[in-house]
């Protein structure tokens, strides 16, 4: 409802609409987690120049640096990121149970999903074929998958704004 819009700091009439955008990526079973790290925290930095606010799951509920979060905080804060979120983008490029998740529950509140995979590393046809998915960039290595990713963030701002606005009204 406009009413939500407006206390969410969002406006349909011309104004800046301001949005979350979640970066989901493998937290577990990685052998390159702090490179992992580094690069959600570009993707997010993208989507700060931007003018959206990243959320970026290891900076709140990292299984190493936050162990004394339990299993259902986690669930719960997370899938709540997730609800308050216009865009959830999603490296597949290591599989992971949690993404898998975190892309569902994108598709059955109704957000758009990206996909980043390295080539050679694409994702199983159950994730690729998630009718949340509305991009999928394949890049060499992660310099790339950022470059790839923010030519493809300024091209389609306003349709993210636009889905935002059509699932709240």
């Amino acid at each position: 409802s406009l009413s939500r819009n407006i206390s969410r700091g969002e406006s349909t009439k011309g104004f800046k609409v301001s949005m979350q955008v979640y970066i989901s990526g493998a937290l577990t079973r990685v052998t390159n987690l702090e490179e992992l790290r580094g690069f959600y925290e570009s993707l997010g930095m993208i989507c700060q120049k931007h003018g959206a606010s990243p959320y970026i799951p290891h900076q709140y509920t990292d299984p190493e640096k936050n162990p004394d979060v339990s299993p259902t905080e986690v669930y719960s804060t997370d899938r709540s990121a997730i609800k308050a979120s216009s865009l959830l983008v999603a490296y597949v490029g290591s599989p992971s149970t949690g993404v898998g998740q975190e892309i569902e529950i994108a598709y059955q509140i109704g957000i758009p999903v990206v996909l980043l995979f390295e080539k050679g590393k694409e994702p199983s046809r159950m994730v690729r074929g998630n009718p949340s998915v509305v991009e999928k960039i394949i890049f060499d290595n992660y310099e790339d998958g950022v470059i790839k990713f923010s030519e493809w963030f300024s091209r389609s701002i306003q349709f993210i704004q636009s889905y935002q606005l059509k699932k709240e009204i």
